[in-house]
């Protein structure tokens, strides 16, 4: 299975290449008030107002780092009667695509609380790599994958 490599400060995720819907260049972002931690905002994307996750935000407390190979991941998520519902990913060092088996992703033995969706890790060369779930993602931001986008 394929995997774009992104960073979330120390941490490199995995994610499924199936869920990427584009990685574009930084966007701007308009704040969404009383917005769950983690939630940095909204950008148009297509004609969609679509939300943004800061994953290094939710990962080390602090927001990602504005460089050159700082990313948004616009991903799919469930939505209402199967249609795709969009958020965005904001992430660090979005350079490249592996390919990984998914059983070679485990169970952490001592999963760290608050960050369920980087439940599973795997180990390479660089050291651990942790697979992003993304459904556990938006859980863990408030985000309701069966609602639509403009709702709320």
């Amino acid at each position: 299975m394929l995997y774009l490599l992104l960073h979330a400060g120390a941490h490199r995720l995995a994610l499924e290449v199936e869920q990427v819907c584009e990685v574009l260049p930084l966007v701007d972002l308009r704040p969404l008030p009383s917005a769950q931690p983690g939630v940095v905002g909204a950008f148009d994307y297509r004609g969609e107002a679509v939300p943004a996750i800061d994953l290094t935000a939710l990962t080390e407390g602090r927001p990602s780092a504005r460089r050159l190979s700082t990313r948004m991941v616009v991903v799919r998520a469930g939505g209402l009667a199967g249609a795709p519902r969009r958020i965005g990913l904001l992430a660090e060092r979005v350079t490249e695509i592996v390919r990984r088996e998914p059983e070679t992703f485990r169970p952490h033995v001592v999963p760290a609380r608050g960050v369920s969706f980087l439940d599973a890790v795997a180990t390479d060369d660089a050291g651990l790599l942790q697979r992003l779930e993304l459904a556990a993602l938006l859980a863990a931001c408030g985000a309701d994958a069966s609602r639509p986008s403009g709702a709320g």
